[in-house]
């Protein structure tokens, strides 16, 4: 009868911990998603202030080779 009791409670133990489990990958799963839409976000960003950078540096380039760099100086600057 005892041996009865440990082995159910040993039982009933694994399953609310299997269930807590479940609950927590859950929570995490949701986390990562948050996680990655914020990061996708980010990152979409950040990809179009370089395009800005790069678009501002090609004119600069562009004004710099221009023989008449000096009537640009405003322009550069």
């Amino acid at each position: 009868m005892l041996f009865l009791a440990v082995f159910l409670g040993f039982l009933v133990e694994n399953f609310r911990e299997h269930r807590a489990e479940k609950e927590r990958e859950k929570v995490f799963m949701e986390s990562m998603i948050d996680d990655l839409k914020t990061d996708t976000a980010n990152i979409t960003s950040m990809i179009s202030g370089s395009e800005q950078v790069l678009i501002m540096a090609d004119s600069l380039i562009h004004l710099l080779r221009n023989p008449a760099c000096d009537k640009y100086g405003h322009n550069m600057y």
